[in-house]
């Protein structure tokens, strides 16, 4: 499952920023595509949609659930993630650094950071406070996914 949390443009979701989102998820999909990762996709426009389909996506055994946006959107399917056994993978498109994928080792780059999920790569990671709310003894892993991939919705 890919998750894509889309930004408006300054007039809100505007035809602008529904067009740039529909080329980024089409780029991202194609990547997968060429490393075998399969990926039903999901765009959002909020951080709490990003978590519901995080959670929904990991309560239908969906193996690998992929954020896809900056530090928020990866905040918000990692406590999506919270108590269940997928996987996580991070492609960075925050506007800003991207600290979280930074700090993990995730490549900025697209084709790179495709390349990271798929190649197995992982590790644990405290998600405590990366929300904002009271600290929380939550260890998410992000684990090595490529076996786990194979065919994934």
């Amino acid at each position: 499952m890919l998750i894509f949390r889309a930004k408006r443009g300054s007039q809100g979701a505007d035809d602008e920023s529904v067009a740039r989102a529909g080329q980024q998820v089409r780029e991202i999909v194609e990547g997968l595509a060429a490393h075998d990762i399969a990926s039903e996709v999901r765009v959002t426009w909020s951080k709490k949609r990003s978590r519901r389909e995080a959670r929904s996506a990991a309560k239908a055994g969906c193996p690998l659930v992929i954020a896809a946006g900056g530090d928020g959107t990866v905040a918000a399917v990692t406590r999506g993630l919270e108590g269940t056994t997928a996987a996580m993978g991070i492609i960075p498109l925050g506007a800003k650094r991207n600290s979280i994928a930074t700090g993990l080792g995730v490549p900025a780059e697209l084709d790179a950071a495709i390349a990271h999920i798929a190649a197995e790569t992982g590790s644990a990671i405290n998600a405590n406070g990366w929300w904002g709310g009271p600290p929380k003894a939550q260890t998410v892993a992000v684990r090595p996914a490529g076996a786990l991939v194979s065919g994934a919705a």
